[in-house]
């Protein structure tokens, strides 16, 4: 996970301590980890899209509660998990 406050990014494959900066860094991530985690978020109940390249621009905003986040987190945990 890449990112604070209302934006992040999710690049599979890349060291969790570095920190993307450049297209090629994207480009060089697992895709096909990614659809598997898009797929089982899906399953769960939570719609995410994807670019091909990198889970993208997903954020949050005022609009959404903390039960809101929780309830996404919970998901893409199960989702993780089960992966």
């Amino acid at each position: 996970m890449q990112g604070l406050g209302g934006r992040s990014g999710l690049f599979f494959g890349v060291h969790p301590h570095e920190e993307v900066w450049t297209y090629n860094q994207v480009a060089a991530h697992n895709s096909t980890g990614l659809k598997r985690l898009i797929r089982a978020c899906i399953e769960r109940g939570l719609y995410l899209h994807c670019y091909d390249v990198a889970l993208g621009h997903h954020g949050f905003s005022t609009a959404h509660t903390m039960a809101d986040l929780d309830w996404a987190l919970d998901r893409i945990d199960a989702a993780c998990t089960a992966m």
